[in-house]
């Protein structure tokens, strides 16, 4: 009888300690957690990378300028070696350590093109006609000169929200394609209304 008692008691403390362990898992306290976003500059396909639960993790999410970067200027952009995403950290990476779940936050200075809607720079460069030009305007965004790259991006978002309800494309692109380092004639075809 005591013997019963006392392998009850056993099996009692070794469930105990095994929900307890499987909760603490579960809820990360024996384990950190990384998390890490990248965007490609290019076709703004996002990355992310990290630890959970002690097991490191890859996911990549295409979007609406993937898909459209795919189907106009590289279908193999991303899919093959030879054709690979340009990956720049888009969001500050989240470290958390096991215990009291203290995070720390590792961020910089984000490229400028994430602060520019996707529909946005589709819509831009839906309506250059030419492919060397619809490149080129994606290259100068992501140039090295972090300034520059700002006041492309804020021009392209003003004429988003402002300029396109008070000039056509070409006007429009006719004073502004200097700034892209691009030739005026080269984009003013109009593309979609």
């Amino acid at each position: 009888m005591i013997l019963s008692m006392l392998r009850r008691i056993v099996m009692m403390l070794l469930t105990v300690a095994a929900v307890t362990g499987m909760m603490g898992y579960a809820s990360g306290y024996f384990t950190g957690e990384v998390r890490r976003e990248d965007s490609c500059v290019l076709c703004r396909a996002t990355r992310y990378t990290g630890v959970q639960y002690g097991v490191a993790y890859t996911r990549i999410e295409d979007g609406p300028v993937t898909r459209w970067f795919r189907a106009t200027v590289d279908p193999l952009h991303g899919r093959s070696p030879s054709h690979p995403h340009e990956w720049h950290q888009s969001a500050c990476t989240v470290v958390t350590r096991p215990g009291f779940q203290d995070a720390t936050y590792g961020c910089v200075a984000i490229p400028s093109i994430f602060l520019l809607r996707p529909e946005i720079e589709v819509e831009v460069l839906d309506r250059i006609p030419d492919l060397p030009t619809k490149v080129a305007v994606l290259r100068s965004l992501n140039s090295p000169d972090r300034r520059a790259n700002a006041r492309r991006v804020r021009r392209l978002i003003e004429y988003h929200y402002v300029d396109r309800e008070e000039m056509p494309w070409g006007t429009w692109w006719a004073r502004n394609a200097a700034q892209f380092g691009v030739d005026p004639a080269s984009g003013a075809g109009g593309g979609p209304a």
